[in-house]
């Protein structure tokens, strides 16, 4: 009876392990960029900073320096948090450069000084994902813009 049992349970061992964790179907730099934007996105700075490359550090600086105390409440009043997509159709520049569409929703978007955020249904960011000994972190040259 144990001998019919094991060829069972070794099958259900193995299906649980193979379905465990859809994070293992990510290439590292698409953790990279969803773990950036998930932080950014619903405005947790410090977080995005630890997957963005030291350039990118003074941006991010940036864009918590212009938070006030009105933004702070309109965040806390969200039921929901931003979701993102990373897009399929991502471009392999080479071995440690990525460029990378995500598709963000219900996303409170900064608008300008003196303006309140504006809820976001949807929009895509392009990102450059750059890969140094083994590490990939997102590469900003501006403040995220959605692409129109």
């Amino acid at each position: 009876m144990k001998q019919a049992f094991l060829p069972y349970l070794a099958a259900m061992l193995l299906t649980l392990l193979g379905s465990c964790s859809h994070s293992d179907d990510f290439a590292p730099w698409e953790q990279a960029v969803e773990s950036f934007s998930v932080a950014y996105f619903n405005w947790d700075y410090p977080k995005a900073a630890s997957y963005a490359t030291d350039s990118s550090l003074p941006w991010l600086s940036y864009a918590g320096s212009q938070v006030t105390q009105d933004d702070l409440e309109l965040i806390n009043t969200k039921t929901e948090l931003a979701t993102v997509e990373v897009m399929p159709d991502a471009v392999i520049v080479n071995d440690s450069c990525v460029v990378a569409t995500v598709l963000v929703r219900n996303f409170l978007e900064m608008d300008s000084i003196d303006r309140q955020p504006v809820l976001r249904e949807e929009a895509t960011f392009c990102f450059e994902i750059l890969g140094n000994n083994g590490r990939w972190a997102v590469h900003l040259t501006s403040l995220p813009r959605s692409e129109r």
